[in-house]
């Protein structure tokens, strides 16, 4: 009797509810679905817009370079005639007759002799920038930027050392006395790329300005190695695609 009144109640169903749960769950998937897609497609055209960014900024320092370049083979090859012209009746012209396979020839008029001690009689003095005895006459402009920048980089001077290894720190004293003893001495690639860039400068001002100069730092040779290592360093870098620099656009004059 009990059992047949209890199959006589009529409960609730449960049906209703779970179709209702099915269909929230299923409006949840497509929701997350459609914000997945979403978020796949604002990652790919971060993407895009990330590459556009670093192929731009590799073309606009490659522009660069390659004007650069340009301006200084323009500025040298002029120079390089008209200095040509003269060295026949001048012997003062000062790098047209060189012999660029001979970097002090004996008629070179401004030179520092072979030993400190000649240089010293000659009034010669040490240039840090290029690591060389110089005349007096000769440009050392970005000699003081350089030192400065030393320490304005890593506080800690640049560093000259007796080895690749860095065994030995070397003091100025005995730097300058290498060109004595003929020894190497080894520095680290940011002393070598800041020597380039204020070496560069040292070229560019002293045609401009019709300057003397060593003889090594204004070689075309010496100019392509200094681009090429800018250049290289530049595209490697870490930081190559943040947004540092601004500028406006200019009505050039030629």
């Amino acid at each position: 009797m009990m059992t047949s009144f209890l199959n006589s109640l009529k409960f609730p169903s449960n049906q209703g509810a779970n179709d209702t749960f099915c269909e929230e769950e299923k409006l949840l998937h497509d929701s997350d679905s459609i914000s997945l897609r979403i978020a796949q497609d604002r990652a790919s055209h971060l993407e895009i817009n990330s590459l556009r960014r670093r192929l731009r900024n590799l073309w606009l320092l490659l522009g660069g370079l390659i004007t650069l370049q340009v301006l200084l083979i323009c500025t040298l090859l002029p120079t390089g005639i008209i200095n040509l012209s003269r060295c026949n009746t001048n012997p003062s012209c000062q790098w047209a007759s060189r012999n660029s396979s001979d970097p002090s020839p004996e008629n070179f008029p401004n030179r520092c002799g072979n030993s400190i001690a000649e240089a010293k009689s000659l009034n010669c003095s040490f240039d840090i920038l290029s690591k060389a005895w110089l005349p007096a006459d000769c440009s050392r402009l970005g000699s003081a930027e350089y030192l400065r920048d030393s320490w304005g980089w890593n506080h800690t001077g640049w560093g000259i050392y007796s080895d690749r290894f860095q065994t030995r720190e070397l003091t100025m004293n005995e730097l300058m006395g290498y060109a004595d003893t003929g020894e190497k001495w080894y520095g680290t690639e940011r002393e070598h790329l800041v020597h380039c860039a204020w070496g560069l400068k040292r070229v560019l001002d002293g045609y401009y300005h019709g300057k003397k100069m060593d003889y090594i730092i204004q070689q075309l040779h010496h100019t392509t190695h200094c681009v090429d290592r800018l250049y290289m360093s530049a595209v490697k870098a870490p930081d190559l695609d943040v947004v540092l620099g601004k500028g406006n656009i200019r009505f050039g004059i030629c």
